[in-house]
């Protein structure tokens, strides 16, 4: 027997598939290498310190982070210079 089915994901239930719906809950997922990763998560536990422990989520960390970078009057020219040496192969 064959069945129709629209794209997407589904869960057996009960015998029966049930097509799963998911809300867009308004984020995009980025690869962020693992050095930038690492920042963000130094960040995190300095602000854990700062909150008397309680652990802000590492998104709303990351968010804060890159929207403080892109007020930065020169973030251009930092971003410019990191790709440079992202390409060029140096540590540096």
């Amino acid at each position: 027997m064959k069945t129709e089915m629209e794209d997407g994901l589904y869960q057996a239930r009960a015998g029966n598939l049930e097509k799963l719906v998911f809300e867009d809950d308004g984020t995009k997922k980025i690869r962020v290498p693992q050095p930038g990763f690492e920042a963000v998560v130094t960040v995190q536990k300095r602000m854990r310190k700062a909150l008397n422990g309680h652990k802000p989520d590492i998104s709303l960390v990351a968010e804060a982070m890159l929207l403080a970078a892109a007020e930065m009057p020169d973030i251009e020219e930092k971003v410019r210079l990191h790709a440079q040496r992202v390409f060029s192969g140096s540590n540096s």
